[in-house]
């Protein structure tokens, strides 16, 4: 990877990704410290998560080098939204990533016990993260695919599922020559001695450190 210049970043996948966090210009900056009890109001919603760190350690390691980092995650998306989204995005986009990066697939397995119409299945999950991967391929020099975090609760039926949703993601990676991040074996091997997530499928602070690491190494050990 370029030493020096421009990078630019691109992020596709879950609210995993967007990691929508709130933000208040009463509160932007250490130093303002306001009585305990407080309103303030709201401003907007800004993406966070493990995107950001991603950002963060890259301006670390590459400090001459402009990191240039577009966080396109779609909350409660599945593979149908995020190829819509990929599609809509990147049609008319100028820009030509040096970094495309792809998760999918939680809430095409979690659908099916919180709103089954939206379940995608591996047949149609395979279709579109196939086509996916092809939008990004043409708008990036190197595109990524990442296998999905799994989920907390040790839900078997959904876990069972999700590890069978995360071998398609490996062979379609292999057949189209994509580098393919093993994330979810990652997590399996701490989660039941740290603790990783929010609410069972969102992950916490330590979580989206995980996922920024694993990627930083990825990125900076000569992918």
């Amino acid at each position: 990877m370029s030493k020096s210049g421009e990078l630019y970043f691109a992020f596709f996948g879950t609210s995993i990704t967007e990691h929508l966090e709130a933000y208040s210009e009463e509160t932007d900056r250490q130093f303002k410290h306001l009585d305990i009890g407080s309103k303030i109001t709201i401003d907007e919603y800004m993406t966070a998560g493990y995107v950001k760190k991603v950002e963060a350690l890259l301006k670390i390691y590459y400090p001459k080098c402009e990191i240039i980092v577009h966080n396109f995650g779609y909350s409660g998306g599945n593979t149908r939204d995020i190829l819509d989204k990929a599609i809509t995005t990147l049609k008319d986009s100028d820009t030509l990533y040096d970094y495309c990066f792809l998760e999918a697939g939680l809430n095409d397995v979690a659908r099916r016990i919180d709103r089954p119409k939206d379940a995608v299945y591996e047949e149609e999950y395979a279709e579109n993260y196939a086509k996916i991967l092809k939008e990004l391929k043409n708008k990036s020099y190197k595109t990524v695919c990442m296998t999905s975090t799994p989920f907390e609760t040790n839900e078997n039926s959904l876990d069972l599922a999700l590890d069978s949703y995360n071998k398609v993601v490996k062979e379609i990676a292999k057949n189209l020559g994509i580098d393919c991040i093993d994330m979810n074996t990652r997590f399996k091997e701490l989660k039941d001695s740290v603790e990783l997530y929010d609410d069972g499928r969102h992950l916490n602070d330590v979580g989206d450190t995980l996922m920024a690491k694993v990627i930083s190494e990825f990125l900076i050990n000569g992918s």
